[in-house]
């Protein structure tokens, strides 16, 4: 408390000085006070000035940036009507979206095909036949699940009987 009350005094005695000085010394440019407060006026308005001007280049440069595009737009926009225009550019433009079109095709083929017979073929087949005709319950038996291995032995045994067959049965 004591030491901000000192300070305060300080400050105090210091102002009061500084006005009497003033007082007695009505043309006081010499006092080192006057001449102190002095540069420092003239340092702000120099400082404002600066920033004033800065001011007025940054906004002729965003300007001239904001011309420059414009005539860079400009500039693209006709480079880019003239290839529209060129003959060979819409013949390649036509191959390259042909040969996207066929990619389309051969890429969404199976995926349409699954789509047409889960939502468009087995609905109109349920509305004419009955439930046992639509679903193949055959497909649920036991050879499906075994493994490739055995089914592939199945298939082998299978072929080999039927050659059999084929060897014993008279010409």
């Amino acid at each position: 408390m004591d030491t901000e009350k000192d300070e305060d005094w300080e400050k105090e005695y210091y102002e009061l000085m500084r006005i009497a000085l003033l007082k007695w010394t009505k043309d006081c440019k010499d006092c080192q006070a006057c001449r102190r407060k002095q540069s420092e006026d003239e340092e702000a308005e120099r400082r404002a000035e600066r920033r004033a001007k800065r001011r007025e280049e940054r906004k002729k440069i965003k300007e001239n940036i904001r011309k420059q595009k414009k005539v860079w737009k400009l500039a693209q926009d006709r480079a880019r009507a003239a290839k529209d225009k060129d003959r060979r550019y819409r013949k390649k433009m036509r191959a390259s979206h042909r040969k996207k079109v066929q990619w389309r095709k051969k890429r969404y083929w199976l995926p349409m095909r699954i789509f047409h017979l889960l939502f468009w073929i087995r609905p109109m087949n349920m509305l004419i036949a009955n439930v046992s005709q639509i679903c193949d319950w055959s497909r649920l038996s036991n050879e499906i699940h075994v493994s490739k291995y055995r089914s592939k032995k199945k298939r082998k045994k299978r072929l080999l009987v039927n050659v059999c067959q084929m060897r014993r049965s008279p010409p």
